[in-house]
C-alpha cells in the first residue's frame, strides 16, 4: 500500500490531509488567485506549521492516515507500550518530549488508565494530544 494518493491541487478545502515540504499536514488555511494556491497547514505528527505555495493545475499527494486506539499500559526506554482491543501489544511508538509526553509518563508510574490514538503516516508514529481519555 502506498502512503499517499494523488489529487490536484484545486480539489483541496480547509480540513484535507495533504504532504507540504515532504510532511504530512492538515489544511488550516488555503487562498487561491488565478493560478496559485496558498496553503498552510499543520504537521499532523509534530504539530509545527508549514506553508507552500502551488499551482492550481499541480498534482499534489494526500498522505494515508492510520489512527488506532491504544491503551497505555508501561514506559521502557522512551518508548510506550500500547495494547489495542484485540490485546495485541505494539512498543515501538516513542513518548512525546513535551508536556503531554511528562504527563503519560506520571500516568505509567501511578498505573493510571490512559486511552490513545496513535496516527501513523508516511512511516512515521505518534501519539495524537487531541484525543486522550483518562480513565
Amino acid at each position: 500500500m502506498s502512503d499517499t494518493a494523488p489529487i490536484k491541487c484545486s480539489f483541496l478545502h480547509k480540513g484535507n490531509d495533504v504532504v507540504l515540504n515532504g510532511r504530512p499536514c492538515k489544511i488550516i488555511d488555503i487562498s487561491t488567485s488565478d493560478i496559485n494556491v496558498d496553503l498552510t497547514g499543520i504537521d499532523i505528527l509534530t504539530g509545527e506549521n508549514i506553508k507552500g505555495t502551488f499551482l492550481s493545475t499541480e498534482t499534489m499527494q494526500v498522505p494515508v492516515v492510520m489512527r488506532t486506539d491504544y491503551q497505555l499500559l508501561t514506559i521502557d526506554d522512551g518508548f510506550l507500550t500500547l495494547m489495542d482491543h484485540c490485546g495485541s501489544t505494539r512498543i515501538d511508538v516513542k513518548v512525546p518530549t513535551d508536556e503531554l509526553g511528562q504527563m503519560l509518563q506520571d500516568a505509567a508510574e501511578n498505573g493510571r488508565p490512559a486511552m490513545i490514538v496513535v496516527i501513523d503516516c508516511m512511516g512515521e508514529s505518534a501519539v495524537d494530544p487531541y484525543t486522550i481519555q483518562w480513565e
